[in-house]
This record gives C-alpha cells, structure tokens and sequence, in this order.
C-alpha cells in the first residue's frame, strides 16, 4: 500500500538532499580544481531484506548518483564516494 506521495516523500528523504548538497559544495570545489564528496549509503539494497523495496531502491539510487557524479566531477578534480 504505497501512494504516490509517499514514494516521492520517501526519495526525497533519501536522495534529495545529497544531491542538492553535492550541487552547492561542487560549485567552490570546481572553483579550487579539488575535492571530495562522500555519500553516505547503504548495503540493504544488496541483501534483499523483506518490506524495504523503498528504502532499498533509494539507496541503490545513490550509488547510481554517486557514479554520475564522480564522472562528471573527475575532470575537475573531485573525488565522489560512497
């Protein structure tokens, strides 16, 4: 029984604000050719648990985010991590 509105709460919970964060700390880090993000994540997704389909694909999401980040931030000499 999930709606809409929760998924979405429940991404923005886990996803949002490390991206947005990355977004306004790159900017200085971009600017000084150096840096380093580090997202916090989590193994779950890669257990399987039982009635964590949400949580579990929130946190898959962030190393996806991680990855993209990590290749569009390299050249300019930021190190993305989770």
């Amino acid at each position: 029984d999930v709606s809409a509105a929760y998924w979405d709460e429940r991404m923005a919970v886990n996803l949002r604000h490390q991206f947005f964060c990355a977004q306004a700390a790159a900017k200085s880090m971009r600017a000084n050719r150096r840096g380093s993000i580090i997202n916090m994540g989590s193994i779950s997704w890669h257990l399987a648990l039982p009635e964590l389909t949400l949580y579990m694909t929130a946190k898959a999401a962030i190393e996806g985010l991680t990855r993209g980040l990590a290749r569009d931030l390299g050249a300019h000499g930021i190190r993305v991590n989770t």
